[in-house]
């Protein structure tokens, strides 16, 4: 991920969240579309489900938005960012997003002095 799409995002956890669901597809699956991020992070490619609609919206997001919705859904703001920067030079796969999330998870840990800070709120 690159420096840009981390700044100003504090100490808001990277951490998967308890309510979201496995990934739908294997470590191998070719991530060529928001459709495909989103069976990634647990939900579906339909473009009326709530993950695939959440990466819409990202996506379409300015910078203050962006930074508004990285408090609100690490997670998936993270998950994004990091799909949209490998995908300039080539198709990233679900393991691929998956070892990223794990990354920046322990990342976060060791960042806070291994504090866990999914169950507190960040206002």
């Amino acid at each position: 991920m690159t420096e840009h799409s981390t700044q100003g995002t504090g100490r808001t956890p990277v951490s998967r969240p308890a309510w979201a669901r496995p990934s739908a597809v294997d470590d191998g699956y070719h991530l060529d579309g928001l459709g495909d991020l989103a069976l990634a992070l647990g939900g579906s490619s339909d473009s009326h489900n709530w993950t695939h609609t959440l990466l819409r919206l990202i996506a379409k997001s300015d910078s203050e938005r962006l930074e508004a919705l990285h408090r609100a859904l690490p997670w998936h703001v993270h998950a994004y960012l990091w799909w949209r920067d490998t995908t300039t030079s080539r198709i990233s796969t679900a393991g691929e997003l998956h070892a990223e999330l794990a990354r920046a998870a322990v990342i976060q840990d060791e960042d806070d002095g291994g504090q866990d800070h999914r169950d507190v709120p960040d206002w």
